[in-house]
């Protein structure tokens, strides 16, 4: 099968500044992708009870963003929707948060930035504190000149001491500036280790920090961490396995299996680091999402840093849908693989993972496969193999342009065994498009998409920035007016001006 992504383009190493605390605007990404993982603890720690002060706090004349009893049940609540709940389902019941709220307190309009607000929030709290119970600190407190996001967390504990009247301690530090228990999850996600969940753009290499809304760690909707996430956190252990070539049945990975199962796969990467591959469904802090969520597998790469950051790989930022549908293949030339997603059923997701270049594709694209130019308003031939399906197919037709930013759809086009169809393209198309065929055999979707963009041309000379696509003439309009015109028309278009 044709490529449907390129691993060269895929293997370039993201670049970017390095950051100890971790908020919504920090760049923290790495210039390589290797398999170690720099969490600042160790992932014992993250294991059962999370001892955890949570401090309320105004500043000067500023109230703080949540009252005492909010901040309880936001963290320490039981039900659906609370920052304990989230990590109890997370961590399959191996962590959980339970501790005191403490406030509200006053502090000194002169606590302007994180560390001034966490000693003074630590000073103000220390007469009805025993802050050697709690490795965990949580501060509420409402937003400063200083403060630009709606939270910071310190990745893992953090390295600088904090002086207490109990005497000096190590503790991991979240700051919320916003009543928000996707972002309080968030920022105790860094507690726990957990770098940004970023996105790396198919195609550019462009890496996009908090891309990936998949996870609580990109954009922050309270949804479930990554596989690569929970493993660092120490986690997700047993189901997981580093494969070679073969086939392998991706469990959901929300659920608390057994040993055995599959929930979790490791491809190294010989140009460093490693894929992992996941497979969600509805369930839990997962419920909400389109149904295309739910029918691929997601693909990142995961990059150590300051905490393990993920980069989901994906055409489009805040994307649910997973990369790799059923039929679709992943091919990475560089590190000889095609991965290919047969089915996905109630056994789960089932994926082929082949040497570069041997998979069969039930259906192969031949034109336009990439280079060809084509003029608007034309007729034009879509051709393609099929391999091991009927030659009379009902075969649904679209071209895509190159930034997603417009799909022309020609519908279920039957075919006759011919391996081709003609189709009329639009006047007003422009730009770089992708040929996408997908039918459905035996149960499964079958699909393939052409190797590489080709190119639509319109004809109409450009004078004024794209506004409208100019030709001369003399057109006659609906009140029998002749007029001039710049405007590209089609026969109808020109009783209607």
């Amino acid at each position: 099968m044709p490529p449907y992504f390129i691993g060269q383009i895929l293997s370039s190493s993201t670049q970017g500044q390095s950051a100890a605390i971790a908020s919504s605007g920090d760049i923290v990404t790495s210039s390589d992708f290797v398999i170690t993982s720099l969490a600042l603890q160790s992932p014992s720690e993250n294991q059962g009870p999370q001892s955890t002060i949570v401090i309320v706090v105004g500043i000067g004349d500023k109230e703080p963003p949540v009252d005492v009893s909010t901040a309880r049940d936001m963290i320490f609540g039981t039900r659906y929707g609370t920052v304990n709940d989230f990590y109890i389902k997370n961590s399959y019941g191996k962590a959980s948060l339970s501790g005191k709220v403490v406030g509200p307190y006053k502090l000194p309009e002169n606590a302007c930035n994180i560390d001034q607000i966490l000693e003074a929030a630590v000073k103000v709290a220390d007469r009805e504190v025993d802050f050697k119970q709690y490795p965990r600190i949580i501060i509420f407190a409402p937003r400063t000149s200083c403060v630009s996001h709606d939270g910071y967390g310190s990745v893992g504990k953090r390295v600088e001491d904090i002086d207490t009247n109990d005497g000096k301690i190590k503790a991991s530090v979240s700051w919320n500036f916003v009543s928000s228990m996707a972002v309080a999850a968030h920022e105790f996600g860094h507690n726990f280790g957990l770098g940004h969940a970023n996105l790396l753009i198919c195609l550019t290499c462009q890496n996009t920090e908090y891309g990936d809304s998949s996870s609580v760690m990109g954009v922050q909707d309270a949804r479930d961490l990554s596989a690569a996430h929970k493993e660092t956190a120490g986690w997700l252990k047993k189901n997981i396995i580093t494969a070679s070539y073969g086939e392998y049945l991706l469990k959901p990975l929300e659920e608390n299996l057994p040993s055995g199962a599959i929930q979790q796969i490791k491809l190294p990467r010989a140009t460093g680091g490693y894929y992992s591959l996941e497979f969600r469904q509805p369930i839990d802090y997962d419920e909400g999402g389109p149904s295309s969520a739910y029918s691929g597998v997601f693909i990142h790469i995961p990059t150590p840093n300051f905490g393990l950051i993920t980069n989901i790989v994906n055409y489009n930022p805040y994307d649910l849908t997973p990369l790799l549908q059923v039929g679709r293949v992943f091919k990475d030339e560089a590190n000889n693989y095609e991965i290919t997603l047969k089915r996905v059923d109630e056994d789960g997701a089932l994926v082929s993972i082949a040497p570069y270049g041997t998979a069969v594709s039930p259906i192969e694209i031949t034109s336009p496969n990439g280079g060809e130019s084509w003029e608007a308003g034309s007729t034009q031939a879509i051709t393609w193999k099929s391999n091991g399906i009927p030659e009379e197919q009902l075969m649904d037709i679209r071209l895509v342009k190159e930034d997603r930013s417009e799909i022309i759809s020609f519908g279920n086009i039957f075919t006759s065994g011919s391996g081709s169809a003609q189709v009329q393209i639009s006047p007003f198309s422009s730009g770089s498009y992708f040929v996408e065929i997908k039918t459905s055999f035996n149960g499964q979707t079958l699909f393939d998409e052409s190797d590489d963009p080709f190119n639509i041309k319109n004809l109409c000379e450009d004078s004024d920035g794209g506004k409208n696509y100019n030709i001369k003439g003399r057109i006659t309009n609906i009140r029998g007016e002749e007029l001039d015109t710049d405007h590209c028309h089609t026969d109808r278009e020109k009783y209607f001006v």
